[in-house]
């Protein structure tokens, strides 16, 4: 029986803690890029808004709005 056989389960991680290379380039979009990005946003911001309108629509309504069973009374 070897050593190795006779050792607890276990998990072993081995990190190579060689430093990383980071190349950093800048890069030139067009124009179009920057409209289609900022059509982007413009259209979540929309979008988002109306969710919000509508909950908040919903929830004043449900707040002001009598209930139905203290009006039977």
């Amino acid at each position: 029986m070897k050593e190795f056989d006779r050792t607890w389960p276990a998990v072993y991680f081995l990190y190579d803690l060689s430093p990383i290379t980071v190349t950093i380039r800048e890069e030139r979009r067009s124009f179009m890029h920057f409209i289609t990005r900022l059509c982007a946003v413009l259209g979540g911001t929309f979008a988002l808004t109306g969710l919000l309108d509508r909950w908040m629509y919903r929830l004043v309504e449900v707040l002001t709005t009598p209930n139905a069973r203290s009006a039977m009374r």
